[in-house]
């Protein structure tokens, strides 16, 4: 467990999803190969540090805007939204620890498994509860990513650092994810980690 010294923290996986690390529409299995191993050492690195995890999942219905103006990704109902199997034990460990929170187009969903069971709660409204440090990775660097640490930004302002993995941040391409790495930083204010991730941890 952690002890006194250790800061209250938490970590943000986004999007570790199948439909975007292994198959579906906007998949990318090579992007898969490279970063699974790293969001699974940032998740034993969470659990040696007694850190929370919360994982925010993207899903959509096909009539939703979104889908409308693009390829139809992570579509309810198929295995694009599932959870990638790698994390699962991970994340039962966590779970198990009362660490885990899973949200699900921003709504709290109790497990693993993201059975639809809403609340009214949100991943920015539990932030506020004393976290000195928040941790994030995950896809994708110039949408998902950047607008989450936006929010960050503005709910915790000084009461919390974020700190940016960008070893276990995926982008489109090469350029649009060095446009939204320097906003991370150079805007945002978010923290790079210059740490390697411990993928044998």
């Amino acid at each position: 467990m952690a002890d006194e010294k250790t800061p209250k923290a938490i970590l943000i996986l986004i999007n570790p999803q199948q439909g975007v690390y292994k198959e579906g529409a906007l998949a990318d299995e090579d992007l898969g190969k490279r970063h699974i191993p790293r969001l699974l050492g940032l998740l034993r690195l969470a659990i040696k540090k007694s850190w929370s995890v919360a994982l925010t999942l993207r899903m959509h219905d096909p009539e939703d805007d979104v889908i409308r103006s693009l390829t139809p990704h992570l579509l309810r109902g198929t295995d694009e939204p599932k959870i990638l199997d790698e994390l699962r034990p991970a994340l039962r460990e966590l779970d198990e620890a009362g660490l885990l929170h899973i949200f699900e187009a921003g709504h709290f969903d109790h497990t693993i498994d993201a059975v639809e069971k809403k609340t009214e709660q949100t991943l920015y409204d539990m932030l506020p509860g004393g976290f000195e440090q928040v941790h994030v990775a995950g896809a994708w660097s110039s949408i998902d990513v950047l607008y989450t640490v936006m929010g960050l930004r503005a709910r915790c302002g000084q009461k919390a650092d974020v700190v940016v993995w960008t070893d276990a941040v995926a982008g489109y391409d090469e350029a649009s994810h060095g446009f939204a790495v320097r906003q991370l930083a150079v805007v945002l204010g978010a923290l790079l980690a210059d740490e390697k991730i411990p993928l044998n941890a």
